[in-house]
């Protein structure tokens, strides 16, 4: 089964390049938002959501933690800029399912997000659980 994408992005000129990373690493994109709006997050049934909070109203920690606490049942991916390994820590710490730097290339975040969900479907397969 494809695994359903919920992406945060604020800045629509990139929409373009995630909606071709999910796609290409064999995932579907239910809905693109641009900022975090906890009705909506709460009404999702999807397995992913890919959240690039770093210019959003709320900080990474604030928003990633919001997320989290509304749909603790999303794994969440972080795309972000932060660079320093502390902070990477405490994101995952946060409960980021993945962190992913946003110097990745498009092939590269496209391979990322492909490990990422075949890791998964693999975990499912092993243990029988499935997506959420």
């Amino acid at each position: 089964m494809q695994p359903s994408v919920y992406v945060i992005e604020p800045q629509t000129l990139f929409i373009p390049e995630l909606m071709h990373a999910v796609t290409g690493a064999g995932g579907r994109v239910v809905r693109f938002a641009e900022s975090l709006d906890v009705m909506e997050v709460a009404s999702l049934r999807v397995d992913y959501a890919l959240l690039d909070l770093d210019y959003s109203l709320y900080s990474v920690d604030d928003g990633l933690a919001i997320f989290r606490h509304v749909a603790p049942g999303i794994r969440t991916m972080v795309l972000t800029d932060e660079c320093d390994a502390e902070r990477l820590r405490a994101m995952r710490a946060a409960g980021a399912w993945a962190v992913l730097p946003k110097t990745l290339s498009d092939d590269e975040l496209l391979v990322e997000l492909w490990e990422i969900f075949e890791a998964d479907a693999m975990r499912s397969r092993l243990t029988g659980t499935g997506g959420h």
